[in-house]
């Protein structure tokens, strides 16, 4: 047991560094085409859609204007989306090494969502300035400590998805050609630029079974400090998706394990 998590932790360590190294190779060139792309999409949907739900509505995102709300959203989305594409192609895209090399086949989709969360951290260091700068944020410890037990947790659940996703890949050629259009979907299934109580009522069901949403719910009652929007239940939640998730994970690779090798 002791020796195949270190195997594990070995594996993630080394194919992280490797991501990230292919993708900075011009560490700020890189940091900085992204977050130039972030201030994009933050700015067209602001602009656009600031008069559908941002009007009359500030006073449930707190002291923040709509585009603080947005922007929050679009940092954990951006984040999600990436990881979970990236660890969705990670064991197909590995193919050469598995063959090769013994290595942990879990540790590989993690490994890819660990590299994305360097552009995490960037995007939330740029959105707490942004928060110091229109005073919206009031944040004191105890927040900060719910703020990071909630991000581990919805860490654990974008490895566990990329972990389901990754497997699947495998064994539905199909799908990283459906997948963009499921991501799509699965992007407007979550309030990243409206509002939960826009959503038509019959609809609003999809929040509570959605990983991204619970997770949104808890980030931005800490970030914007709204009192308006409920956060204790978001981390319960949160808490119950990760266990189902990261348990369906696990029994998925641990059924397919055997064959996987195989069929890469």
């Amino acid at each position: 047991m002791a020796d195949g998590w270190r195997l594990f932790w070995r594996t993630v360590g080394v194919f992280a560094y490797r991501d990230l190294t292919i993708q900075y190779r011009t560490l700020y060139r890189g940091l900085a085409w992204f977050l130039v792309q972030q201030a994009l999409y933050v700015g067209l949907f602001a602009v656009f859609l600031e008069g559908i739900f941002g009007r009359g509505r500030t006073a449930e995102a707190g002291a923040a204007p709509y585009w603080l709300y947005v922007y929050s959203g679009i940092v954990i989305w951006q984040f999600f989306a990436k990881a979970i594409s990236r660890a969705m192609t990670s064991l197909t895209d590995q193919r050469a090494i598995l063959s090769r090399v013994r290595v942990s086949v879990p540790a590989i989709p993690v490994a890819a969502v660990a590299a994305c969360t360097v552009e995490l951290a960037v995007s939330l260091v740029m959105l707490a300035i942004a928060l110091a700068a229109t005073g919206a944020g009031q944040i004191d410890a105890a927040q900060i400590f719910t703020g990071i037990l909630a991000l581990l947790l919805f860490c654990i659940c974008t490895a566990a998805i990329g972990m389901l996703l990754a497997v699947a890949n495998v064994w539905i050629e199909e799908l990283r050609h459906v997948f963009p259009v499921l991501l799509q979907l699965w992007f407007f299934l979550t309030p990243v630029v409206y509002f939960p109580d826009a959503a038509p009522e019959a609809l609003r069901w999809v929040f509570k079974i959605n990983p991204v949403s619970e997770f949104l719910e808890v980030f931005r009652s800490i970030a914007l400090s709204s009192s308006q929007i409920d956060g204790k239940f978001g981390l319960f939640a949160l808490c119950g998706a990760a266990y189902v998730v990261v348990s369906a994970g696990i029994s998925y690779l641990a059924f397919r394990e055997a064959s996987l090798s195989d069929r890469l």
